[in-house]
């Protein structure tokens, strides 16, 4: 199989950082056609706070980013010559999207196959908030890959994972909500304000509120994507 310089050379280590041989990384990405706006990682002080599984998806991410361009440019130009085939591409993003899906849907992607590629030591599912974060850097992913006007039935697999974990998002929030608002009655004073009531109405209202506003980015449909049904 003929793989484009530097590509081969590429080694991903799930417990540590990710190296590859081709100097830049997302870098030079920034400059492909149209111009990506992928920038995942950009708040350096979130990323101490971040699971280790969301981080794998952002270092994953851009050493695709860094070394897929060329493989598609390689393939675009002697396609003539039928030297390469869209069906290496979609391998790539068969494994891409294998990986992703064993990091960040461990637990419900076990009849998938997911727990067979998947390397982590999982005791819990991710949170909200992690989703999101991962949701984001993934749509950031998709949209520098379609800037390399690569088909889109060729990127179909990462829109199906963008999708299901944007509905995997909105049931564990909703799930979160639901425990927190039945825990407020333990918070319950009976301290009466000048109105007759206690604090446990304006509790459960910034509860709820708060998980529909960490929602809107989710549920908002970006181009190409499905409206999330839960």
């Amino acid at each position: 199989m003929i793989r484009p310089p530097g590509f081969h050379s590429a080694t991903l280590d799930l417990d540590g950082d990710v190296r590859a041989s081709v100097p830049g990384h997302l870098g030079q990405t920034a400059s492909l056609k149209r111009g990506s706006s992928f920038q995942p990682g950009r708040d350096d002080a979130w990323r101490y706070q971040t699971p280790h599984r969301v981080a794998f998806v952002e270092k994953l991410t851009k050493l695709v980013l860094s070394q897929l361009p060329n493989f598609w440019k390689l393939w675009i130009s002697y396609v003539n010559g039928s030297l390469f085939s869209e069906k290496m591409i979609q391998e790539v993003m068969h494994c891409l999207v294998k990986l992703l899906r064993g990091a960040l849907l461990p637990l419900s992607d076990a009849e998938g196959g997911g727990r067979q590629c998947r390397g982590w030591e999982v005791k819990a599912e991710l949170s909200g908030q992690g989703l999101a974060h991962a949701i984001q850097t993934l749509r950031l992913t998709y949209e520098s890959l379609t800037a390399l006007e690569i088909p889109n039935d060729l990127l179909q697999t990462i829109q199906d994972l963008i999708l299901d974990l944007r509905v995997h998002c909105v049931v564990v929030t909703l799930q979160h909500t639901a425990e927190e608002v039945k825990r407020l009655a333990e918070k319950e004073d009976w301290v009466v304000d000048s109105e007759g009531l206690t604090s446990l109405p304006c509790q459960f209202e910034r509860c709820v509120v708060h998980s529909l506003q960490s929602l809107r980015d989710v549920l908002e449909c970006k181009p190409g994507e499905a409206s999330v049904s839960v």
